[in-house]
């Protein structure tokens, strides 16, 4: 699958669950490496991130959890196949401090399953992203 953001940037990672944003390929606006580790940053009200073929198999997905950590927070909402498509879930994003990764959940309210093109739609600033993954 293809990683890629508004600029369109391409980006590769593991279907449904991705380790931390290390070395992903070239770098753009939205992020930023720290310390060897890649963050989604730069993040405001519309910020959005797609991956494109995330296979999501037969197995039917319960949760989204995204690490985050920063100041202010925000919400994630997730679309299947375009920015405004069928929303699997919308998760509040809190993060502890800047300091500490926080873990937020949201619960998925669709069935999905294959392969499909998934958006990330962000509202909110203040916090990065230092990973997801469906459960």
């Amino acid at each position: 699958p293809t990683w890629a953001c508004q600029e369109g940037a391409p980006w590769w990672v593991v279907p449904t669950q991705v380790p931390p944003l290390v070395d992903l390929g070239p770098r753009n606006s939205l992020y930023s490496e720290t310390a060897g580790e890649m963050l989604l940053t730069g993040i405001s009200d519309g910020s959005w991130i797609q991956l494109c073929g995330v296979d999501f198999g037969e197995k039917m997905v319960q949760c989204l959890e995204m690490t985050v950590r920063g100041t202010q927070g925000g919400c994630v909402k997730a679309y299947l196949d375009s920015p405004h498509g069928t929303c699997l879930c919308e998760t509040a994003l809190i993060p502890g401090d800047t300091q500490e990764l926080t873990v937020c959940k949201g619960i998925v309210n669709k069935q999905v399953n294959g392969i499909h093109d998934l958006y990330f739609v962000f509202q909110g600033e203040g916090y990065e992203v230092y990973d997801w993954r469906f459960v």
